[in-house]
């Protein structure tokens, strides 16, 4: 698969550069721009599946971004959105159905991700051609799939309903806690003793 250059030089750019920090004071657009670098990330595993040799550039930042904001962006979600919104599941049972459903495909997730780092880093490692094998195409194929899905469900469910429900001491907290995953002080915070 040939690769414009444009397209290829977006896809890097986009798994390299984090959202702004000064989205972190609002936590659900930063968490929305999040989710558009997980859309790159998809892109870029099929592109890696459909290919006879692979940007070796590309599988190197998808790896990364896997290890790295992938990893934490899950943690966001699970230390601090969802748990925000359990209020909600406590009154509305479909919305809980939908917040055991996402947090069940966060573990399926985890699982395939751990599995997709390690066979991504062999193939790097490899002293062949960079030839991805069928099982991990497969994987790739089959991740990139369910995470569009999952990416579905929260833009057009959860997202909109916690703009509705969550408080602003609820965001404010939730914006503090995600900064400090990225080891990002607060603005304005007096640190000294």
């Amino acid at each position: 698969m040939v690769q414009v250059p444009a397209d290829r030089d977006l896809k890097l750019k986009t798994l390299r550069e984090s959202p702004p920090s000064s989205l972190l004071d609002d936590p659900l657009e930063y968490l929305i721009a999040e989710h558009a670098r997980q859309r790159m990330m998809c892109d870029v595993l099929d592109d890696i599946s459909n290919s006879d040799e692979p940007d070796k550039e590309l599988v190197g930042e998808v790896l990364n971004f896997l290890k790295e904001d992938f990893k934490r962006h899950v943690l966001d979600e699970e230390m601090g959105l969802l748990p925000a919104l359990e209020h909600v599941g406590q009154t509305d049972a479909r919305f809980r159905d939908v917040l055991a459903r996402l947090r069940q495909q966060h573990d399926e997730h985890r699982t395939l991700v751990t599995e997709i780092i390690s066979l991504l880093e062999n193939l790097l490692s490899s002293a062949k051609d960079l030839v991805p094998d069928r099982k991990l195409s497969k994987m790739l194929q089959i991740f990139a799939t369910v995470e569009r899905d999952h990416l579905i469900l929260e833009n057009a469910i959860v997202l909109p309903i916690a703009k509705a429900e969550l408080s602003s001491g609820t965001l404010v907290k939730l914006s503090r806690d995600m900064m400090a995953r990225r080891s990002i002080e607060p603005e304005g915070e007096d640190n000294a003793e």
